[in-house]
């Protein structure tokens, strides 16, 4: 997720009388958390987004400036939107209301995976190859910490020496791992003629996973396969 994104709104009591002034806004929602504090830093959040928050009494012509913090969760998918909308509302005369709305953008990174078989339909003793195109979204953040999991089908077997990674136009670099346990471990090594496979072949490998070392860049791509037999 993105750092805390700032907006302030500032009130300015016009008119000939003292008043007080209510502000309400936009609570936190499961995908980002709003903060309010007032012109001396002290949090109101709980009052504002609740019944509202009443402000001391405001002379003619006096103003408040409030700070308003909106904080996209670490989850929040690139590109998510946040809307937040802040209301301020005279005490002595509810028809008199301001209102300030503040759009807040997620620039976490996104990335995007394609999958792709080269064979519509296989027989048994037929090789396939299982391509994932993946694909960071433009005008995001980079990406880092990249990890790819694909699982191998329980009626093929994996090709010893078949899995590749193309880096693309990234200067991204890999580590390729292999689990015969439903990804619970990444320490297994394939072998030849593994759990009753024809030779080159190994029935054990469950999933094959990729894990990137590097910055990827937005808009960028790479590719990772492997490839099996039809049991």
């Amino acid at each position: 997720g993105d750092d805390a994104v700032k907006r302030t709104f500032i009130r300015i009591r016009d008119g000939l009388n003292t008043d007080q002034i209510i502000i309400t806004g936009t609570g936190s929602g499961p995908l980002f958390t709003v903060q309010y504090l007032d012109g001396a830093g002290v949090d109101r959040t709980a009052a504002v987004t609740g019944g509202g928050y009443t402000t001391p009494p405001l002379a003619p012509g006096a103003s408040t400036v409030w700070t308003v913090y909106v904080t996209p969760a670490a989850t929040a998918p690139g590109g998510t939107s946040f809307p937040v909308t802040v209301t301020a509302t005279s005490s002595g005369d509810p028809t008199f209301v301001d209102q300030v709305a503040a759009v807040t953008i997620s620039m976490s990174p996104l990335l995007s995976l394609l999958k792709d078989v080269d064979l519509a339909t296989a027989a048994p003793g037929q090789d396939l190859t299982y391509t994932i195109v993946a694909t960071t979204a433009a005008g995001l953040s980079d990406a880092t910490a990249l990890v790819v999991v694909d699982p191998v089908p329980a009626d093929v077997g994996y090709l010893i020496g078949s899995t590749t990674f193309d880096p693309g136009s990234t200067s991204l670099t890999v580590t390729v791992q292999y689990s015969d346990d439903n990804g619970a471990t990444w320490t297994y090594l394939p072998g030849s003629g593994a759990c009753g496979a024809p030779v080159l072949y190994d029935y054990c490998v469950t999933h094959v996973r990729w894990e990137l070392s590097g910055t990827m860049p937005a808009d960028q791509s790479f590719i990772v396969s492997f490839a099996g037999r039809v049991k």
